[in-house]
């Protein structure tokens, strides 16, 4: 759940560790290689030095940021050598904010850096072949061109925003410093989708002229293709004063030439008091496979519009469910969506199995994959509230034999439920993460039982140091009956 921001003194030491006193300076260095994440590697100092905004053979000058026995934070500032690939970044907050790391390249390039070094690494941690890896799933941006266009790279439909309202006259909306409390204060996103990108400036204006900001302890935009419904999380209630300053803001915002409009959703303590140019919390999205999702700022939903909608495609792809009717290698036409949330891989899928069967940890998001199904006209789906981490709910559950299994888990993993498929007879399980360390770790619990057919990335998120990543997994006991056929 999110937290409200609580301001907390940093201790000297914490401080002194991320800015040091007397600051270090380091030249003429370069990297042997990236890691997963983008960040450059320097292999050949103990403890190992990670250097952040470097390419693979530049030679560069860096401030030391943070220090100890493990490891040594640099930041490349002068450079003496510069690598082809290098641009200047987009958004004026790239030196500070910490959502971004990767805007010194292009991102076909960085996409190529992290790829790269994520492929060596699993392969040395899981065996995956090498052979094994399908092509990235790109999103809709410009991957090779620098752009002073930056609507150009505003994939994501939602952000989310920390206040700092203590000082009426030194308000901070923004992101968090990278590893901090910190809020870097922003004007603009330019990730953020072009409807996001509009409202924003007059948004933050008014939020910063309220009189009662320090209420507020978040805020989060999401763009639904004809409004951005932006919800304000709310330690106190609003006075009338201050709603009346957000309608004249949802005024001005109706008379710009813009195509969407913004609504604001007032919340205290999680629930909704207030409602402004909308007539609910909960707004209906239509994504471009055709599937309406019902949602609220407090519920989760994959930022990036487009790379979602290749997900669910690549998802089908990879099953064989393309083809009508469906060609099975399995005795059972049933699909189980762990971690369905409010059903985006249920409601896509439905049509190509007979039964198909969500479960999800949030008993709101169940009864919302519940509403969204009956929206899609979907009759052979059942949604259960279990708690997949739990050992009791687990043993509770029985898979029908040579099923499909769609897992797509938070960052944590889904150590609890490979575990119980390692004793089920499930026909093809496809695994969806954002953490390559949790996925080798489930993988490596898997391998006893499942085989990796196809792995592949996802660029959900451009420019950041995060990678998604989707794996079709088949049951050995199906490929060496398939082996076997004439």
């Amino acid at each position: 759940m999110v937290q409200f921001y609580k301001s907390k003194k940093t201790s000297t030491k914490a401080h002194k560790h991320r800015h040091p006193a007397k600051t270090e300076l380091l030249k003429n260095l370069s990297i042997n290689t990236h890691d997963h994440t983008g960040q450059g590697l320097i292999l050949s100092t103990k403890p190992i030095t990670v250097v952040k905004n470097a390419l693979v053979g530049e030679i560069f000058d860096a401030k030391v940021e943070y220090k100890n026995n493990k490891v040594k934070i640099i930041n490349a500032s002068m450079f003496h050598k510069r690598h082809s690939e290098r641009t200047r970044p987009f958004c004026q907050h790239y030196d500070d904010c910490g959502g971004c790391n990767m805007q010194h390249t292009s991102a076909k390039h960085g996409l190529e850096v992290k790829q790269t070094a994520l492929q060596e690494y699993m392969h040395k941690q899981t065996g995956i072949p090498f052979e094994a890896w399908e092509s990235p799933v790109l999103s809709d941006i410009n991957y090779v061109e620098s752009t002073n266009q930056i609507y150009e790279f505003g994939y994501r439909r939602r952000i989310r925003l920390a206040v700092d309202g203590r000082q009426k006259n030194n308000v901070r909306i923004g992101f968090r410093e990278e590893k901090s409390k910190d809020i870097i204060a922003i004007s603009q996103c330019a990730i953020a989708s072009s409807s996001i990108q509009a409202v924003l400036p007059n948004l933050l204006d008014s939020l910063k002229r309220l009189p009662a900001i320090s209420n507020v302890g978040h805020i989060v935009l999401t763009d639904t293709g004809t409004q951005v419904y932006c919800g304000l999380y709310c330690t106190a209630k609003l006075s009338d004063l201050c709603l009346e300053l957000l309608h004249k803001c949802i005024e001005r915002i109706s008379k710009l030439e813009i195509t969407v409009s913004l609504a604001l959703v007032i919340y205290q303590n999680y629930q909704a008091i207030a409602l402004l140019n909308c007539d609910s919390e909960y707004f209906t999205m239509q994504d471009h496979t055709g599937s309406l999702i019902e949602t609220n700022s407090s519920q989760f939903l994959q930022v990036n519009a487009g790379i979602n909608d290749k997900m669910l495609k690549q998802a089908k792809t990879w099953l064989g469910l393309d083809e009508t009717p469906v060609q099975t290698t399995s005795n059972s036409n049933s699909l189980y969506d762990f971690f369905c949330g409010s059903g985006n891989f249920t409601l896509f899928l439905a049509n190509k199995f007979d039964h198909v069967y969500g479960f999800e940890g949030t008993a709101e998001m169940v009864e919302h994959a519940r509403t969204n199904a009956f929206k899609n006209k979907i009759a052979n789906a059942a949604f259960t509230h279990c708690n997949l981490d739990d050992d009791d709910a687990l043993a509770k559950l029985t898979l029908e034999k040579a099923c499909t299994v769609v897992l797509d888990p938070s960052r944590s993993g889904a150590l609890k439920l490979c575990e119980k498929l390692v004793s089920e007879d499930v026909g093809h399980i496809l695994y969806v993460s954002c953490n390559a360390n949790s996925l080798i770790r489930d993988l490596n619990v898997l391998k006893p039982k499942y085989q990796v057919e196809k792995i592949s990335v996802l660029d959900m998120f451009p420019f950041t140091k995060h990678l998604e990543l989707m794996v079709l997994l088949t049951s050995k006991q199906v490929t060496s009956k398939q082996a076997t056929k004439p």
